[in-house]
Protein backbone atom coordinates (compact mmCIF):
# COMPACT_ATOMS: atom_id res chain seq x y z
CA UNK A 1 0.00 0.00 0.00
CA UNK A 2 1.19 3.29 -0.16
CA UNK A 3 2.99 5.05 1.60
CA UNK A 4 -0.05 8.40 2.22
CA UNK A 5 -1.36 5.85 5.33
CA UNK A 6 -4.38 5.22 2.45
CA UNK A 7 -6.70 2.43 4.32
CA UNK A 8 -8.39 1.67 1.12
CA UNK A 9 -9.00 2.69 -2.69
CA UNK A 10 -11.23 5.44 -1.18
CA UNK A 11 -8.84 6.39 0.75
CA UNK A 12 -5.96 6.81 -1.68
CA UNK A 13 -5.08 10.03 -2.51
CA UNK A 14 -2.58 10.32 -5.97
CA UNK A 15 -0.46 13.00 -5.73
CA UNK A 16 1.79 11.52 -8.40
CA UNK A 17 -0.24 9.22 -10.19
CA UNK A 18 3.47 7.62 -12.07
CA UNK A 19 4.93 6.87 -8.21
CA UNK A 20 4.97 3.04 -8.70
CA UNK A 21 3.63 2.27 -5.43
CA UNK A 22 0.01 4.48 -6.16
CA UNK A 23 0.13 1.91 -9.58
CA UNK A 24 0.92 -1.09 -7.88
CA UNK A 25 -1.79 -0.66 -5.25
CA UNK A 26 -4.45 0.40 -7.69
CA UNK A 27 -3.30 -2.74 -9.95
CA UNK A 28 -4.08 -4.67 -6.88
CA UNK A 29 -6.89 -3.02 -5.66
CA UNK A 30 -8.62 -3.36 -8.96
CA UNK A 31 -7.23 -6.73 -9.92
CA UNK A 32 -5.85 -4.90 -13.57
CA UNK A 33 -2.80 -4.41 -14.61
CA UNK A 34 -0.10 -1.90 -14.14
CA UNK A 35 -0.40 -1.08 -17.94
CA UNK A 36 -3.74 -0.94 -17.86
CA UNK A 37 -3.79 1.63 -14.78
CA UNK A 38 -0.92 4.06 -16.66
CA UNK A 39 -3.29 3.77 -19.83
CA UNK A 40 -6.32 5.06 -18.15
CA UNK A 41 -4.43 7.67 -15.59
CA UNK A 42 -3.42 8.99 -19.30
CA UNK A 43 -6.88 9.06 -20.69
CA UNK A 44 -8.88 10.23 -18.11
CA UNK A 45 -6.23 12.53 -16.12
CA UNK A 46 -5.08 12.24 -12.29
CA UNK A 47 -8.84 11.84 -10.42
CA UNK A 48 -9.10 8.61 -8.77
CA UNK A 49 -13.04 8.69 -9.44
CA UNK A 50 -12.32 9.53 -13.31
CA UNK A 51 -9.56 6.18 -13.13
CA UNK A 52 -12.35 3.67 -10.75
CA UNK A 53 -14.46 4.76 -13.04
CA UNK A 54 -12.92 4.23 -16.71
CA UNK A 55 -11.34 0.99 -15.42
CA UNK A 56 -14.74 -0.84 -14.54
CA UNK A 57 -16.34 0.39 -17.48
CA UNK A 58 -14.10 -2.22 -18.73
CA UNK A 59 -14.48 -4.93 -17.20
Amino acid sequence: MPDNNATSFQDLKIIDPLRDDHVEYLSEELKVTKEEILKTINEVGEKREDIENAIRSRQ
